[in-house]
């Protein structure tokens, strides 16, 4: 069960790096060329004419849709829970300090547990 979960953890840190580090490669393009999320990967796929005509008109929609569904969610979320949805300093550290707790857990205990045991049994227990 511990490794099932250690690997699980290990799979969304992965997919989490990986995300951020295009995130961040985007984020960087916006700044040094001062486009759109949109033109950059327009210009990715290499659209021209009609097909960027109609990607621009799909990816609109989708950005529209997305922010609806994110608007709608967390009104759904506040009334059935009879929560306000708004972001304070408060959510924010305790955000912080739970994503810091799990990563800090998630590193010590293994490390601890390697720690323990006697090099000769680990290699053989594998």
């Amino acid at each position: 069960m511990k490794k099932t979960i250690l690997i699980i953890a290990a799979i969304l840190s992965f997919g989490y790096i990986s995300a951020q580090t295009q995130n961040d490669e985007l984020k960087f393009f916006q700044e040094q060329y001062g486009t759109t999320k949109k033109a950059i990967v327009e210009n990715f796929i290499g659209l021209q004419g009609a097909q960027a005509t109609a990607f621009n008109t799909l990816y609109d929609q989708y950005e529209a849709d997305r922010q609806a569904l994110g608007v709608a969610t967390s009104s759904l979320i506040a009334k059935i829970m009879s929560w306000p949805v708004t972001v304070t300093v408060q959510s924010i550290l305790l955000a912080f300090l739970f994503t810091t707790f799990v990563g800090i857990f998630f590193g010590w205990y293994p490390a601890r547990k390697a720690a323990s045991l006697n090099p000769i049994d680990a290699l053989r227990y594998e």
